[in-house]
């Protein structure tokens, strides 16, 4: 199992202000184009074939989907609580957090704040 540093890391070495998974104004957990966000890029293939139009926070989800996200997420990623999945997701869909190359400097600050609550 990933580490929620390891996913953290793996979300911040991704995004960029062009490749997040934006359309229509809104986050989705994959787009028609195939971007997905930080929560969609860590679920399993049924997962996200059947949520990945799905526009809500990991918290709708989990409210619409019987039994919760428990078992939507690849092998690697299973086990993380349902606050560090919002984080990610907050991390991910709050564009001031990203420019062209990666984290602005807002962006900086929310995952050296991520980092220290994940060591």
């Amino acid at each position: 199992m990933k580490t929620k540093l390891e996913i953290l890391e793996m979300v911040v070495d991704h995004y960029n202000s062009e490749n997040r998974a934006f359309k229509k104004g809104g986050c989705h957990y994959k787009t028609t184009d195939g971007r997905m966000c930080a929560v969609g890029m860590c679920m399993n293939d049924d997962s996200i074939a059947r949520w990945g139009d799905f526009v809500g926070d990991i918290n709708d989800l989990d409210a619409k989907i019987e039994g919760g996200i428990v078992g939507m997420f690849k092998e690697e990623f299973e086990g993380h609580d349902i606050a560090f999945w919002a984080n990610m997701q907050k991390l991910h869909d709050e564009a001031a957090f990203w420019d062209e190359e990666g984290l602005s400097w807002a962006g900086i600050e929310r995952y050296e704040a991520l980092k220290q609550l994940y060591k």
